[in-house]
């Protein structure tokens, strides 16, 4: 299976016999890889993003000294 031009996986078809796979069926299973391979790619995104996010919380929760300042502030002119 392919996804943006990268092998992220196989997906195999078997018999219980020998046979020979025709072009429909060839077809059919490239096409049902194509939609597992974004469906693979889906959560790995979706789970990368909440590692950003729990990352970016726990940076912001243990930034020591954050200062805000407003404009106008006397002496922060």
């Amino acid at each position: 299976m392919n996804y943006r031009d990268r092998v992220i996986g196989k997906f195999m078809l078997y018999y219980d016999e020998p046979h020979r796979f025709g072009n429909a069926e060839v077809e059919l299973a490239k096409a049902i890889a194509g939609q597992i391979a974004f469906g693979i790619a889906r959560v790995r995104a979706e789970e990368a993003l909440q590692q950003e996010r729990a990352r970016l919380a726990d940076t912001m929760a243990h930034v020591p000294g954050m200062v805000w300042e407003t404009i106008g502030t006397p002496g922060n002119q």
